[in-house]
């Protein structure tokens, strides 16, 4: 059985909580999160995972993060989309 390691602490750290393009900033909702990520790594290193169980678990952690990036990216590109409308509705007013 494994246990977590310090290297996988940081890898589920960076992970979480480095967004491609954005500076890490540490603030109460990413100093939050890392408490939450940390916590978690406590607990699946109590659960003493075989090999398999972590590997499986990472990729489900992958797959939620390619969800959660997907969602994310929508919800951008629809941002955009109102604010053109809105940018529109407003010259027309003028």
């Amino acid at each position: 059985m494994k246990t977590i390691t310090p290297t996988s602490v940081l890898l589920v750290v960076f992970f979480t909580c480095v967004q491609p393009g954005r500076a890490l900033q540490l603030n109460d909702d990413s100093i939050g999160r890392l408490r939450s990520e940390i916590s978690l790594c406590n607990l699946l290193n109590g659960l003493y995972l075989s090999d398999d169980q972590l590997r499986d678990l990472k990729e489900m952690a992958k797959e939620v993060d390619r969800s959660y990036q997907a969602v994310r990216s929508k919800r951008d590109q629809l941002q955009e989309e109102l604010e053109e409308a809105s940018m529109e509705e407003e010259f027309e007013k003028a």
